[in-house]
């Protein structure tokens, strides 16, 4: 499958990249931030900032599951580019949620290793929804199993304004 199409494609691939580029300067801040903390927490108030971390890590991924199960709109070409828009921006998101929290927590605590916890919640679910060639497959597969008359990047191309 080539990978070109209309401004929306090109919109949403820029949208993932610029996020993810900024959460990548968010981390590298924090953990400078985190190094430059006299007097860091303890261990123990350190390992618990992680927990919690991890804790909304954990609802973020089951947020996003349970998101991208429900039905595709497969009504019309026009549902169809706003349903997969709609569906990579919630993702973004909802990737950001753990990285911030970690980012906090790091700076807070002044310790930078929280950074990486909360990029693994962070990169992971970004690189599942970038619009890549195998991502879009995928979503083609996932439309044809549901019986859609559309197409995926057809939609995109046919609604620029999505």
């Amino acid at each position: 499958m080539t990978v070109t199409g209309g401004k929306t494609l090109r919109r949403l691939k820029m949208f993932v990249w610029v996020v993810g580029a900024v959460g990548l300067v968010q981390a590298v801040g924090a953990v400078l931030a985190a190094r430059s903390i006299e007097d860091p927490t303890s261990a123990g108030v350190q390992l618990g900032v992680a927990v919690g971390v991890g804790l909304v890590g954990a609802s973020t991924v089951a947020a996003r599951t349970r998101f991208v199960r429900r039905p595709w709109r497969v009504d019309d070409p026009t549902a169809l580019a706003l349903d997969y828009s709609t569906r990579v921006v919630v993702q973004v998101i909802l990737a950001l949620g753990a990285a911030n929290v970690a980012y906090a927590g790091a700076i807070v605590t002044g310790a930078g290793w929280i950074v990486a916890i909360g990029l693994v919640f962070f990169v992971a679910p970004l690189v599942a929804v970038l619009p890549t060639g195998r991502n879009l497959a995928r979503v083609e597969g996932e439309l044809h199993a549901q019986g859609s008359r559309f197409g995926l990047l057809e939609s995109l191309q046919s609604r620029d304004s999505v």
